[in-house]
């Protein structure tokens, strides 16, 4: 068998591979363990990889490779030296794992596996930086739609107040409708950059939570009667004295949880309970809306994850910056 019948084998990467029968006899190699040895193909398949060794590594070899493919099939990483043709020592780093029918091993240069890692650091570097350049374009567009957006929604307001006129006035709402859900989108993608980024540093202090939650919920409640929905806010007594916070933090997941669960609901009623679990203080929001599919739960805490219906808007980031938020607090989000 030669380098190029073995489709098993990666034959343009930069490291030598070889599979090996159950004794570590030589069955397929690739072009670079031919070039580390010197060797061709055809002289390499069916020696024992034990005797392209120098023999200081044939001992070594004995000592602890076979040792650890006999007690946890695999080798990681161990250093040798081949015994090149031209009879100069190599050294190299072997890993092997085992396979259904055998071994598959790959031999590195050392000098070449600092290559790698060097190539690793900068693709990584590179993907960082991306990142977060995505974040400062992402922060930049929104910070410059909110100037328009304030003027919109304000002239919308001033024209909804200052006109009887029942087709101007249901127009004016409708622009107020839009730019509101505009500037919330944009809001959503304000909080995500920044906790992206870094930004937003818990400052955590004592804070009233039954009067924190209920400001929250004010503008929520008003929503919800707009669309006819029942509103209740539950806290337990137990629940309602003072807690450690960042209060600004904690208002934007109470408010982010109520204005979702108004949102999504047609017909019914979001109901919000606080109460307390021994020393943690659990909030609740539930709503009659429409739910979602149990395996959809994990998937909708995600970054641009959003539920199966076709008619829903937005960037799926709502829950995802609730709940990284709640874990700068110390806590965190279920969803059922």
């Amino acid at each position: 068998m030669n380098e190029r019948r073995d489709t098993g084998l990666d034959h343009a990467a930069p490291v030598g591979l070889f599979r090996a029968d159950g004794a570590m006899t030589l069955q397929a190699v690739n072009p670079r363990l031919c070039a580390l040895t010197g060797r061709t193909a055809a002289e390499l398949v069916g020696l024992g990889f034990r005797d392209l060794l120098t023999r200081s590594s044939q001992m070594v070899y004995a000592l602890k490779v076979e040792t650890a493919l006999l007690a946890e099939n695999r080798v990681d990483e161990i250093f040798l030296e081949l015994a090149a043709a031209d009879g100069r020592a190599r050294p190299v780093l072997l890993t092997i794992a085992a396979e259904a029918d055998g071994w598959a091993g790959a031999v590195c240069a050392s000098p070449e596996r600092r290559a790698y890692e060097l190539e690793l650091i900068a693709a990584r570097q590179a993907a960082q930086e991306a990142g977060r350049a995505r974040g400062r374009f992402l922060a930049a567009v929104s910070h410059e739609l909110r100037t328009p957006l304030t003027a919109i929604l304000g002239a919308g307001f001033l024209i909804e107040a200052q006109t009887d006129q029942d087709p101007v006035a249901d127009r004016a709402r409708l622009i107020v409708a839009a730019a509101a859900e505009l500037e919330r989108l944009v809001d959503d993608v304000l909080d995500f950059t920044d906790l992206e980024g870094g930004a937003g540093e818990v400052a955590l202090a004592p804070v009233d939570l039954a009067g924190v939650v209920q400001a929250a919920c004010e503008g929520p409640r008003k929503l919800a009667a707009a669309k006819g929905l029942t509103f209740r806010l539950e806290i337990a007594p137990d629940a309602a004295g003072r807690v450690l916070a960042d209060p600004p933090k904690l208002r934007q997941i109470v408010r982010a949880l109520t204005d979702n669960a108004v949102k999504f609901t047609n017909q019914g009623e979001v109901e919000v309970r606080v109460g307390r679990d021994g020393a943690d203080t659990v909030l609740e929001v539930r709503d009659t809306g429409p739910g979602f599919d149990l395996t959809d739960a994990a998937r909708l805490l995600s970054p641009f994850e959003r539920g199966p219906a076709p008619a829903e808007r937005g960037f799926g980031l709502g829950l995802a910056t609730v709940r990284r938020l709640a874990e700068r607090l110390g806590g965190g989000l279920e969803v059922r």
